[in-house]
């Protein structure tokens, strides 16, 4: 995608100066190199021109819990022995009292704030990401796979062998 920004780019002010007939050649070379529809790439010259460049490009939605309130969800996490989501989320609100009277939680009242109204589902989704980061890349089990030949003895005739 980056390379088809830059062809564009490259291409911008040729079109925009251009007179009907140049800007046709132009679309048309675009379109053939970049795999473009005719009016996809006609809006997109118009977005590149009317992009702010002093400005980041932001996409998607804001985030609503910031990395503040996952630390907040993390420090709750340890204090209730890494439990799974389900069984934390209820006692959320108990646990940010008792670490508020005993002067151990350290995040300000707006974390505090969306950490309380966060949902169960958010609260699992959450957790995921710490125990599999715990866990590392092993997955779920812990074992190693085996051969079953080599375990199990099979009667060959003479005795028992292992195959």
């Amino acid at each position: 995608m980056a390379t088809k920004v830059l062809i564009f780019r490259e291409k911008l002010e040729a079109y925009l100066s251009g007179s009907k007939e140049e800007k046709g050649r132009i679309l048309d070379a675009v379109c053939l190199v970049a795999g473009y529809a005719r009016k996809a790439a006609i809006r997109k010259f118009r977005n590149i021109q009317m992009r702010d460049s002093a400005r980041p490009e932001e996409r998607g939605r804001a985030a609503y819990y910031t990395a503040d309130v996952t630390a907040a969800l993390k420090d709750v996490w340890e204090v209730g022995n890494r439990v799974c989501g389900e069984l934390l989320h209820p006692v959320i609100p108990e646990y940010v009292t008792v670490l508020k009277r005993d002067c151990m939680w350290n995040h300000w009242e707006g974390t505090t704030e969306k950490l309380l109204e966060m949902s169960e589902r958010t609260v699992k989704r959450r957790i995921s990401h710490f125990e599999r980061i715990l866990r590392g890349h092993r997955g779920l089990a812990g074992t190693k796979p085996s051969n079953p030949k080599t375990l199990v003895p099979i009667f060959t005739g003479q005795g028992l062998t292992y195959l």
